[in-house]
């Protein structure tokens, strides 16, 4: 399978030793370049052992939880407003009295 599964909050799980379980040796529960890994509301020691046959390891588990900001999306989020102004270039008001005055001009 081959997950890098970090920077998530795991609280109060029911589990024998430890509140995840992993059968694939290949998933790595932190994310090795930025040294992160996931909360563990039970962490109490310097990593944090994941039930299961694959032996997995949180090496760099975090000492409080994971929050993220993300963007508002009126869609999400009623409380956001999306004003949509189309846009009009000067040219495209332009052209048609340019148009008129260069035939003018020719017309002379």
């Amino acid at each position: 399978m081959s997950n890098t599964i970090y920077t998530n909050n795991f609280i109060d799980n029911v589990g024998s030793s430890s509140q995840a379980f992993c059968s694939e040796a290949s998933n790595l529960w932190y994310e090795p370049i930025l040294l992160t890994g996931n909360y563990w509301s039970d962490f109490s020691t310097a990593t944090y052992s994941i039930d299961g046959p694959a032996g997995s390891v949180d090496l760099y588990p975090l000492n409080s939880t994971f929050e993220t900001t993300m963007p508002s999306n009126s869609e999400t989020d009623p409380g956001t407003v999306t004003i949509f102004f189309p846009y009009i270039s000067l040219m495209t008001l332009l052209f048609p009295a340019i148009a008129i005055l260069l035939r003018r001009r020719r017309n002379f």
